[in-house]
């Protein structure tokens, strides 16, 4: 599974425009590898093809759009938002599936 997280300063952001994507590429629950990818503040369906050709599984968020939301379904690409805190504490909290998030709609 690789999991992408908006990120931005090892925090939890938007999806909309997040200056990077902080990569865990797991096996289970192992991390294989971690890896910051800059974006380039793009939005909607260009932001949610990058992640298809990152072979992108999930994607966590503090907010979303509707439009980013339904691209990213449109993509086969998961998605947890309402979230907040590091990006280090949501991941474990994912992985432990204990992750505290808000819904939203």
């Amino acid at each position: 599974m690789v999991i992408a997280i908006a990120s931005e300063k090892e925090q939890v952001i938007a999806f909309g425009g997040t200056p990077e994507f902080t990569v865990f590429k797991v096996e289970g629950t192992h991390q294989r590898e971690r890896e910051i990818i800059p974006m380039k503040r793009l939005f909607g369906v260009e932001l949610a093809s990058l992640l298809v050709k990152l072979e992108i599984d999930l994607v966590i968020c503090k907010a979303i759009d509707a439009a980013s939301r339904r691209a990213l379904s449109e993509a086969g690409i998961h998605l947890v938002s309402g979230v907040n805190g590091s990006v280090d504490s949501v991941y474990k909290g994912y992985l432990a599936g204990n992750l505290e998030f808000e819904v939203y709609g």
